[in-house]
């Protein structure tokens, strides 16, 4: 009888991890949902940096010193 109890209280346990685990799965699906239309929102209102100058030459380090 004793063994019956200790399995009933593992599974009563393990209900209870899945339940939680089901609800923190819905949460994340529910964040990746607004992740993916705030990231929409940002590319459309896309501005390239005015300061940016395409005709600035780039600089090559070839070593630094300490």
């Amino acid at each position: 009888m004793e063994f019956l109890k200790g399995i009933q209280k593992s599974n009563e346990v393990r209900d209870r991890e899945v339940k939680a685990l089901s609800q923190h799965v819905g949460q994340l699906a529910e964040e990746v949902v607004i992740i993916k239309r705030n990231q929409d929102k940002l590319l459309s209102d896309f501005q390239e940096n005015p300061a940016h100058n395409s005709s600035h030459t780039s600089v090559h380090i070839d070593e630094v010193s300490c």
